[in-house]
């Protein structure tokens, strides 16, 4: 007999092979994903950018240059405030500025106080309290000169005072009221003075010479110093006048004989006598 082999038959067709992809390929295709993925989250992001705009600078803040921020994420920019200035509401002088969806938000800035530190009371200074005042920003403070005195130069007894970077300054000083002595007119006790000005309690001396035919009464000096004071001129020494002897007349048959005898000046001096 005759053994024969029967191939089984499918009805699926033939059969092919099937290749694995190589890792190249795998390589290459995952690279050109992400490089898409890139591009798209950039083109994105380029979507919702904005741009917080410049601003110029302040006498106390410097200038911010434009800056893009991505929406919704804050952006801190540090900087510091100009010369002169602290951060409001501490001692700071530098700080972080932020951009935030197109929008800056900037620390104020302002200019730093100085102290006047306070004066002490004098005669020609009144005491002021201890004053802040800004950088090269004077302020005014009113003030009135002590009891006696006045501003120079005016009638008037107050004033304003100026703190500026931490200085007092008094544009006019304090003095003190100046009193008169009045004109003296000349006699033959006291010279001619004009009027002058003293102050309270303080002597003016003033040098004067005797009117003519005068020196002082105890010396033999036409010359001193008279002395204003609180309004009222007073002599150390007064004037007399010069006295002028008449020398003793030896006696004749018609006139007796006369001792010596001193008489002022111009003044006539009246001497009884009798006939020998």
């Amino acid at each position: 007999s005759r053994v024969c082999s029967k191939t089984p038959h499918t009805s699926a067709g033939p059969t092919h092979t099937t290749r694995t992809p190589s890792f190249e390929m795998l390589a290459l295709s995952l690279l050109m994903l992400a490089i898409m993925g890139i591009s798209t989250t950039a083109s994105l992001l380029n979507g919702l950018q904005l741009e917080c705009p410049s601003v110029p600078a302040t006498a106390t803040t410097p200038a911010f240059l434009p800056k893009l921020c991505v929406l919704g994420i804050e952006i801190p920019i540090p900087f510091t405030c100009n010369s002169g200035s602290i951060i409001l509401g501490s001692l700071l002088t530098s700080d972080s500025a932020t951009c935030l969806n197109g929008v800056w938000t900037i620390p104020t800035c302002i200019l730093k106080p100085i102290l006047c530190l306070a004066t002490e009371i004098t005669s020609a200074v009144p005491a002021l309290l201890a004053t802040s005042c800004l950088l090269d920003i004077p302020l005014f403070v009113p003030y009135t000169c002590a009891s006696g005195w006045f501003v120079d130069g005016t009638s008037s007894n107050s004033n304003s005072a100026t703190c500026n970077n931490g200085v007092w300054s008094f544009p006019l000083a304090c003095v003190l009221k100046p009193l008169d002595c009045p004109v003296t007119a000349i006699t033959s006790t006291l010279p001619a003075l004009l009027t002058t000005s003293c102050f309270p309690n303080l002597a003016v001396t003033v040098p004067f010479t005797c009117p003519s035919g005068s020196f002082l009464s105890g010396t033999s000096s036409s010359s001193n110093s008279a002395i204003c004071k609180n309004g009222v001129w007073s002599f150390p020494a007064l004037c007399i006048l010069k006295t002028i002897p008449c020398l003793a007349r030896a006696v004749t048959s018609a006139v007796p004989a006369l001792l010596a005898t001193s008489c002022l000046l111009d003044i006539p001096l009246f001497v009884p006598y009798t006939c020998a």
